[in-house]
């Protein structure tokens, strides 16, 4: 039975980096890259055509082969390296995780993924990233109110599943499947501008908090999905280990097995004529 894949559901940006037919050597397309070779346009998988870009060559992530789970995945320098798009409506409601390491993680700063402002130093939705051996998902709108989690434990050099979840005002950071404490306020309006990949833009129009080390692939995807879109990054990459032991796929990957209902850890769970089930599929772990 094959493996489940976010292609199974309504994702809002995806982004592959084991997938070498969307990685670009021009901002418009252009041809493949190649192995070591910088990247210029890395392709959303979403659907959504939401693709992010890099004009500047100096600027540019590496496209690495075999670097994790025998995979390929894009190196950020740590100094100048940014993709990004003008896509900024995730939302409130949403679930986001990547698989991504820190070079100095446990002692530098560094940025996945952010949706902010060039132009204004407060409205964010979302930013994660990593500082001084924490891990960091949050949201901040345009009057300052800030929804915000940190968990610490974060080392050099280890791959993570970063993630974090938004469900109105109500924001939790993520790491391997874990939830870290909840943070809640009030939420109003967000006028980010652009979203960047590697670094991102701290309200003005230089970005900063540059990533030092690779970003193999990025979700987001409705909250409902969280956890199996963790089960299918951890045993894509061969990180499944790193799941706590309560996790539903940390004995075996999320597949799609039929069109009748769903498997949940092993049990069929038949849907009633005339309901509606997003995937059309089964879904769940062996």
């Amino acid at each position: 039975m094959p493996l489940w894949t976010p292609s199974k559901i309504s994702t809002a940006l995806w982004l592959d980096g084991s997938d070498a037919s969307t990685l670009f050597d021009a901002t418009t397309g252009g041809s493949l890259v190649a192995a070591d070779a910088g990247v210029a346009r890395w392709e959303d998988k979403s659907g959504n055509a939401r693709h992010v870009t890099q004009a500047t060559a100096a600027n540019r992530p590496l496209r690495r082969t075999n670097v994790k789970n025998s995979l390929d995945a894009l190196q950020f320098d740590g100094t100048n390296d940014i993709l990004e798009t003008t896509f900024v409506a995730f939302g409130s409601s949403y679930c986001f995780v990547a698989v991504a390491v820190g070079t100095n993680a446990a002692s530098s700063s560094g940025a996945i993924v952010a949706t902010r402002s060039k132009t204004t130093g407060v409205p964010v939705n979302p930013q994660a990233a990593y500082s001084s051996g924490t891990s960091q998902f949050g949201v901040r709108d345009d009057a300052g109110n800030i929804n915000s989690n940190s968990m610490s434990g974060v080392a050099g050099a280890t791959y993570y599943l970063f993630g974090g979840e938004r469900s109105g005002n109500n924001v939790t950071a993520y790491r391997d499947g874990v939830a870290g404490t909840l943070g809640s306020n009030s939420l109003g309006t967000i006028t980010a501008t652009v979203t960047s990949v590697g670094a991102l833009y701290p309200g003005s129009a230089t970005p900063n908090t540059f990533l030092s080390g690779h970003i193999a692939e990025i979700v987001f995807g409705p909250v409902a999905d969280h956890v199996i879109i963790e089960g299918y990054l951890a045993w894509k990459w061969g990180m499944a280990a790193s799941l706590a032991g309560g996790h539903a796929y940390k004995s075996a990957a999320p597949i799609v097995a039929g069109s009748a209902g769903r498997l949940i850890n092993g049990t069929s769970l038949v849907r009633p004529a005339g309901t509606a089930d997003h995937s059309s599929l089964i879904i769940g772990a062996t």
